[in-house]
């Protein structure tokens, strides 16, 4: 008998394993820290808005909004599960962000070596989570949707089954009822069908009507439940009204300056480096898989076309771009292994060493990120660091975390369950936290303050029967709101909406002071709101 000798494995996709033994470290250790970041502005005002559907409501109607109704309706998941607390949201997060590594881990494994595509995985989730304020995020999400759907396509080879279809059009559908700007990822599956054989005309069409048609189903199913709710005409006032008519027009940038921001946001490392891997990646690839190629392609040009129509230019905006550079990156790779593998092994190295060193760089920032919200962390749960001081470290612009904290903490102690907090402000996360509802769906002041007259008298009056009808028992006032819509302190919001203050002064007492806030608590009669603030 011959007795077969075991085949030596190769000793290849080295640099690959240490990188992605290394990040796996990193981010196996960073996932308790970001259990116990604490909710940034936007996810404060969401979850909020979730607290709100909790117990009966509905998105616009008794709580106004600006995103997609489909950000509340998953926001629901965590507040309906955990409660008023900032965990809850980051585990149902980092669920799905772990999902989106598993599709992107699937996407990669047919086309580069195991070490890459788990490489790929990881880059997602330091990308994504490493920041407490861009995580669980609308557009983050939005971008696992446009990541399952690339996943669909890839897999479906150039088949173009009708599931995949309809499967892909429901996840554009979802990613529409996000944010409106992204119905131009509809681009996708006429792109993808074309590509794939752009003779059988007949093939092409059916596939795409059958998109078409899981994109309308998404849509029509939540119309249908808002229109059966009695909501519908809160959700198009608010998103084909005020949004279209003020909240656009607040960002109305010239094209030139739109372009020149998307150019200086570009040249971040952790962007450029991305996209130079990507999209040489997707270059070398098209030699021998056009198809896939144009499909990447396309979702990547889409991708900054909507950023641009946004006209807003945070990191989360462009983390709808991360699907398709994340899986040219895997690709660039495996390219830079094979350029020179007929080489000296020391040549044969050199394209890797440059991939990697300019994931190296990219990755700098990310990862310098996580580490030091990791020693802060530690140094909380050893006592090193306090729990004022700790709160104190996630500031950003004018959101104070600490402040906000020891607010909700102290409205959830001082106030009974059923009793209702103003917060006058940005900051409805306060709601949240102290478990308390807001007596109107105003929860932060941006309708109020900002847009047309006919908006905003509309809506101040509305305002202020509220408050007659169910007063509420602690006002909080914003000393200090320096964001890119509205700019005040308290005496200039007094300014500004006279008929609140004459409300707050025929029956409110101050309460409590914090650096940032005002509390005042119904009581006697005492007029607040001077010049320096107080």
């Amino acid at each position: 008998m011959v007795r077969r000798l075991p085949m030596e494995k190769p000793k290849s996709y080295t640099l690959e394993r240490v990188a992605a033994g290394v990040l796996a470290c990193v981010v196996l250790a960073y996932v308790p820290v970001y259990l116990s970041l604490p909710l940034a502005r936007d996810q404060g005002i969401f979850a909020w808005v979730a607290m709100v559907m909790r117990d009966g409501g509905l998105p616009f109607r008794d709580a106004w909004e600006v995103k997609g109704p489909l950000v509340y309706l998953l926001y629901v998941i965590p507040v309906g599960l955990f409660g008023s607390s900032s965990w809850g949201v980051r585990l149902v997060d980092l669920l799905f962000v772990l999902g989106g590594m598993g599709m992107l881990y699937g996407a990669l494994r047919p086309r580069v070596a195991p070490p890459v595509a788990l490489l790929g995985a990881l880059l997602l989730f330091a990308y994504y989570t490493h920041d407490f304020w861009n995580a669980a995020q609308a557009d983050g999400w939005a971008s696992l949707m446009l990541l399952g759907c690339l996943v669909l396509l890839l897999a479906d080879r150039g088949q173009r089954r009708p599931w995949v279809a309809l499967l892909a059009g429901v996840l554009l559908g979802a990613m529409f009822l996000i944010k409106p700007p992204y119905a131009l990822f509809c681009l996708l599956p006429p792109a993808y069908a074309l590509a794939s054989e752009p003779r059988a005309w007949r093939a092409n069409v059916a596939f795409v009507a059958t998109a078409a048609l899981g994109v309308l189903a998404a849509i029509g199913l939540l119309v249908f439940v808002f229109w059966v709710r009695g909501g519908l005409e809160a959700l198009l006032d608010i998103q084909l009204r005020w949004n279209v008519l003020v909240y656009q027009s607040l960002y109305s940038l010239p094209l030139g300056a739109r372009l020149q921001e998307l150019r200086f946001q570009l040249r971040v490392p952790s962007l450029l480096a991305l996209h130079v891997l990507g999209l040489t990646g997707l270059g070398m690839h098209a030699r021998s898989a056009r198809r896939e190629t144009v499909l990447l392609s396309t979702a990547w040009a889409v991708g900054l076309v909507s950023i641009l129509i946004q006209g807003r230019f945070y990191p989360y905006h462009f983390f709808i771009l991360y699907p398709a550079l994340l899986i040219g990156m895997g690709l660039c790779l495996r390219a830079a292994s094979e350029v020179l593998k007929e080489k000296p092994q020391a040549l044969r190295a050199l394209p890797r060493l440059g991939a990697v060193g300019l994931l190296v760089f990219g990755l700098h920032l990310p990862v310098r990120m996580m580490l030091m919200r990791t020693e802060d962390r530690v140094d909380y749960l050893s006592g090193r660091l306090g729990t004022e001081e700790y709160n104190a470290t996630f500031t950003w612009g004018d959101y104070y975390y600490a402040d906000i904290a020891a607010l909700a903490q102290h409205v959830s102690e001082t106030t009974a369950p059923e009793d209702t907090v103003l917060v006058y402000g940005l900051d409805a996360g306060i709601n949240f936290l102290a478990n308390r509802h807001s007596p109107t769906r105003f929860g932060f002041q941006y309708p109020l303050v900002i847009g047309t007259e006919e908006f905003k008298t509309r809506y101040r009056a509305e305002f202020l029967q509220a408050l007659e009808a169910h007063p509420p028992q602690v006002i909080i006032l914003s000393d200090h709101i320096d964001n890119p819509l509205y700019r005040a302190t308290v005496p200039g919001l007094m300014r500004d909406f006279p008929a609140l203050r004459d409300y707050i002064e025929r029956g409110y007492t101050p309460d409590v002071q914090t650096p940032h806030y005002f509390v005042l608590r119904r009581g006697k009669r005492e007029a607040v709101g001077t010049d320096n603030g107080g």
